[in-house]
């Protein structure tokens, strides 16, 4: 089972970031977007999230995240390009509390995975391997565009083989995208899981999505983030129904903004008397 579940967890911790399927219409402009993420078993508020979209007519070319402390203070951060490779964007997430690093580069005609385990740890760096005969790689936020893409062939019902890349793995995984019944109408359920044979005993992620527009409402499993202890959050977030408009100097000042290497209450498992 530990086996089986590890490409997963860590997988689903990258693609929690994709918040909406389709882009608006008008033109150039700056987004507001924000969520909480909640503990699953317990529902205890964890963290906040603000992405600050960066539009350009109807394609969202960059994405600034913002990772707050319950009280509000920033801890992490992530940037994300999707001008050159739009569903394996250039990115790279900062945790200052841990020292910990990951993201995709682009170099030449090759992409770089990178990971910095703790502040006391190096960067190591790999290429992604693959071929155009392989399903398409999927990393980070890109999982956005994917669904975009591929938005009516999951309202059909058909499910879609996808490489979804582990920067803590440094190599593409293969999983399975497929739809769910929500029992909503108004709502479908995308559900993202291991796509070899075994995939069924390991964990999954499952996303709820907004029909009409492609908006995600509510996302079911490991945050991108880890506590104190190394171990990604099991979370439930939950978002608003819309984004708000900002402008150029909001961003600028939230990206500016330094990150703290501890949020107020927060403890280890051993600290909370957990086995």
């Amino acid at each position: 089972m530990h086996i089986c579940s590890r490409p997963l967890r860590l997988a689903m911790a990258l693609m929690v970031s994709a918040h909406t399927v389709h882009g608006a219409t008008s033109a150039a402009r700056f987004e507001l977007d924000q969520s909480q993420a909640f503990a699953a078993d317990t529902g205890a508020l964890l963290y906040q999230e603000a992405h600050w979209l960066t539009w350009q007519g109807d394609t969202l070319v960059q994405r600034f995240v913002q990772y707050r402390c319950p009280s509000g203070e920033a801890f992490a951060s992530k940037t994300v390009d999707y001008r050159v490779h739009p569903l394996a964007p250039d990115f790279h997430l900062r945790d200052a509390r841990s020292g910990y690093e990951e993201g995709l580069r682009t170099a030449g005609s090759n992409r770089m995975v990178f990971v910095r385990r703790n502040r006391e740890s190096p960067l190591t760096e790999a290429e992604v391997p693959g071929s155009p005969s392989e399903p398409p790689l999927i990393a980070d936020a890109g999982f956005d565009r994917f669904l975009q893409e591929h938005w009516q062939v999951l309202l059909s019902g058909e499910g879609l083989p996808i490489r979804f890349l582990v920067p803590s793995t440094q190599k593409p995984i293969a999983f399975k995208v497929r739809p769910l019944d929500s029992g909503d109408p108004a709502l479908i359920t995308v559900r993202l899981s291991l796509g070899a044979w075994w995939g069924f005993l390991a964990p999954h992620i499952d996303a709820t999505y907004r029909r009409t527009d492609g908006r995600l409402l509510q996302y079911l499993g490991l945050s991108n983030l880890r506590d104190l202890d190394g171990e990604n959050y099991n979370v439930r977030i939950r978002f608003g129904d819309a984004a708000s408009s900002v402008d150029r100097a909001a961003l600028a000042a939230a990206s500016s903004q330094p990150l703290v290497s501890v949020c107020p209450g927060e403890m280890r498992a051993s600290e909370r008397g957990a086995p």
